[in-house]
């Protein structure tokens, strides 16, 4: 007797909890946000304003590192995908060079580090565009 009025109980209570979730409505059972056939959410395709490639990217980082090492000189850097090119500090000082690399240290990627003057550089830029 104690069992089938423990489960009359039950089916009474789980009647009772539907017709709640009934009376609510989808609206407000869910989320608007995780509901695929609610009718308020549009979905929204996000499009970037601009896309900037890996190497635009790396050469903004590279040339942060050697700013910072040589923060007196106007230095620019071109990364193409064989060369990190750098141009506005001394090119046949060998120190400098040195100061460089370890700047770049192993953002480089196994791209080779030329360092040239400025209107080599501004060639390697007008191939690049």
């Amino acid at each position: 007797m104690k069992k089938i009025l423990f489960i009359l109980i039950i089916i009474i209570i789980s009647l009772l909890s539907g017709c709640q979730l009934l009376m609510m409505g989808p609206s407000n059972t869910q989320s608007q946000h995780t509901s695929p056939l609610s009718p308020g959410v549009t979905p929204t395709r996000f499009e970037p304003n601009e896309v900037i490639s890996t190497d635009e990217l790396l050469q903004e980082r590279i040339s942060g590192k050697i700013n910072q090492a040589f923060p007196e000189q106007e230095v620019q850097v071109l990364v193409d995908r064989d060369r990190i090119i750098v141009s506005g500090v001394k090119t046949e000082d060998e120190p400098t060079a040195k100061i460089i690399r370890e700047a770049v240290g192993n953002m480089s990627h196994r791209r080779k580090l030329v360092i040239v003057t400025e209107d080599v550089f501004d060639m390697y830029r007008r191939a690049h565009e």
